[in-house]
């Protein structure tokens, strides 16, 4: 008997904390490798999430799209993540804490560029 693996819907988050290049484009060039490994592994993107401009350093700061990508994998809408690197995710303890037990609650997969 043939199994077949489920391809995962993805998510793809991007963040910078100061575009200082402009135009989004230190995001730009994240999501364009991201979109890479999302081929590469045989995956579906359906959603991007982006905060330009915005730092994961400061404790309490809030990351719009971080949290309604956060949202999006417990409705079911994305099982995996890809993003450029984990520093894009988290850089707060708490921040990676939440982020493992979403993951495990949601059986959600986590690819890094």
């Amino acid at each position: 008997m043939k199994t077949t693996a489920r391809v995962r819907r993805v998510g793809i988050y991007v963040r910078i904390s100061d575009g200082r290049e402009g135009g989004g484009l230190g995001t730009k060039r994240q999501r364009e490798d991201c979109e890479q490994e999302i081929a590469k592994l045989g995956w579906k993107f359906v959603d991007l999430y982006k905060d330009d401009d915005t730092t994961a350093a400061e404790r309490g700061k809030k990351r719009k799209e971080y949290l309604r990508m956060l949202e999006e994998v417990k409705s079911g809408h994305v099982d995996a993540i890809v993003t450029w690197h984990p520093g894009c995710l988290y850089r707060q303890p708490a921040e990676l804490e939440d982020l493992t037990i979403i993951a495990e609650d949601h059986k959600t997969e986590i690819a890094t560029v």
